[in-house]
């Protein structure tokens, strides 16, 4: 009875820390590490729990056109000017791929109306940001809204603008702002550090560098900018492998998680922005200061290669042996039943892992989430070795086209052809 119960919790002990075994992945910061991998799934649950409960009972939402024009339908309601609209704040000079700031005004010199809306007309290169804004109430009938825009190119015209005003659902009066002629110029040539970034402020929230493989670095960096373009950032073409793997904004308000590949021999990444606080180009240094452990793609995750797997196994085989000497010398069935479970568990442990064929452009994960980094993607069919299965993907084990370097990471359930 007392080698039962030391079996018992021999087990208990193995198996509860085999689950508490974690992969460690290059997202392990407070601001970026579980949020990456578990994020996913949860948006999914919830997406698809809202969709189920709404599908037969959620209107549709109007779509407005914001770029077409509206007109009265009878010219009587607009005989009387009640509408007085100015712009309030406007930039003097915009740079290409900036996101600035236009504010307006609108006075209503009438008590029955109900709500104000906007057309932003004949715009060329010039998108609008946030089109249905809400318009404040500053003093009473005189109301104040702010829009960003963003100019794409310097061939560009920006909108003449509309303001309608509606009363019991019905339009009652339009009047109209003239395009804003503003001047424009091209910001940081020759400027190889310039990062595309024109914001009020720029902030490294958080990096952090591991070692990809035996001759690169792989770094990501959370970024955070106020009335920015951080959806244009980039560290310039010294960085071949470099990517956004996260973008969110409620402008003005943005946040970026970028990744880049950097050699191994890198001592910092170096970038600038341009502020607008203070109408300059401001640098920004990050050292690389790299992490002991390998990232979560390289062997030293591979199952194959850990040592508490060695362990396990040697551990599995002396207690094999143990029982069966007790088997042969006590005779009883007991022991012998004891000694093939362990001969069965010796068996799967030993047992090759199961291999698949991966095609031609397969892409391959850090995570195994939607929006992981992308890592590698194959150059020609693969033979693969399955080391895991998670949440839709495969965790898999290939060399190189030319053997030099082992890959390890994730791969979708349907890239796998069973071998």
């Amino acid at each position: 009875m007392n080698y039962i119960l030391a079996l018992f919790l021999f087990t208990q002990i193995l198996f509860s820390s085999e689950l508490q075994n974690k992969e460690v992945s290059v997202f392990s910061s407070p601001a970026i590490s579980e949020e990456v991998e578990n994020t996913q799934v949860i948006k999914e649950t919830t997406l698809l729990e809202i969709k189920e409960s709404t599908s037969f009972q959620t209107p549709k939402k109007e779509i407005i056109d914001y770029s077409k024009e509206v007109f009265l339908l009878d010219d009587t309601f607009s005989q009387a000017k009640t509408l007085y609209l100015s712009y309030q704040k406007f930039p003097d000079v915009i740079y290409q791929k900036q996101t600035f700031a236009i504010d307006l005004k609108v006075i209503v010199a009438r008590d029955n109306y109900e709500k104000i809306d906007i057309r932003f007309l004949d715009a060329l290169n010039v998108s609008v940001l946030n089109k249905d804004s809400l318009w404040s109430e500053k003093e009473e009938q005189e109301y104040e809204n702010k829009f960003y825009f963003k100019v794409s190119s310097s061939d560009f015209v920006m909108p003449r603008i509309q303001i309608l005003l509606y009363n019991n659902g019905m339009l009652q009066e339009t009047q109209y702002l003239d395009a804003l002629k503003l001047e424009f110029t091209h910001l940081a040539n020759g400027n190889k550090r310039f990062s595309n970034v024109i914001a009020k402020e720029l902030i490294v929230n958080n990096y952090k560098t591991k070692q990809y493989n035996n001759k690169e670095l792989l770094t990501v960096l959370d970024l955070s900018a106020q009335e920015g373009n951080l959806e244009d950032f980039t560290l310039g073409l010294e960085y071949l492998e470099q990517g956004s793997t996260s973008f969110d904004q409620d402008y003005p308000s943005q946040n970026l998680i970028y990744h880049v590949i950097v050699p191994i021999h890198t001592k910092k990444i170096t970038f600038n922005y341009y502020s607008l606080k203070t109408n300059s180009f401001i640098s920004i240094n990050l050292p690389i200061i790299l992490e002991n452990e390998l990232i979560s793609t390289q062997s030293d995750l591979n199952p194959n290669n850990s040592n508490f797997e060695f362990y396990k196994k040697i551990a599995i085989s002396a207690f094999l042996f143990f029982f069966l000497i007790i088997t042969l010398w006590k005779r009883k069935l007991i022991y012998l039943i004891i000694t093939l479970v362990f001969v069965i568990l010796l068996i799967l442990y030993v047992m090759p892992n199961k291999t698949a064929i991966i095609q031609k452009d397969v892409i391959i994960y850090i995570l195994p989430t939607k929006n992981s980094t992308v890592f590698f993607k194959t150059q020609k069919e693969q033979l693969v070795e399955i080391l895991n299965h998670k949440a839709g993907f495969y965790k898999v084990l290939f060399n190189t086209n030319d053997k030099s370097t082992e890959i390890i990471g994730w791969i979708k359930e349907n890239n796998v052809s069973k071998n």
